[in-house]
């Protein structure tokens, strides 16, 4: 069996626009929290709560997302080389899980 040109065409393409937005929004964060850390501006009580309930786990969810992009586009290849069709239509159907997860 061939794969479908859909699935042959865009998957990748799909695969490495997610990877791309999770790695901006994680270098967005990054570089806010390093921006704010560095710049030794004094912080009050209620910007120092919301800086830390915000930035880390924003950068966190950044780096899960990616990390989950990764591991879809490593089950693509793998199954890509092995024609597996219908796993394929199933790793496409499973890449915008990343996001809610």
């Amino acid at each position: 069996r061939s794969l479908c040109p859909r699935i042959r065409s865009r998957l990748f393409a799909r695969q490495i626009w997610h990877l791309a937005v999770a790695d901006l929004v994680g270098a967005i964060f990054a570089a806010f929290a390093d921006g704010v850390l560095h710049t030794g501006m004094p912080m009050s009580r209620g910007q120092g709560d919301w800086f830390c309930s915000v930035v880390p786990p924003g950068w966190y969810v950044a780096f899960t997302v990616s990390a989950l992009v990764e591991a879809n586009i490593a089950l693509g290849f793998c199954f890509a080389y092995f024609r597996a069709v219908r796993a394929l239509h199933v790793v496409a159907a499973l890449l915008p899980a990343g996001w809610v997860l």
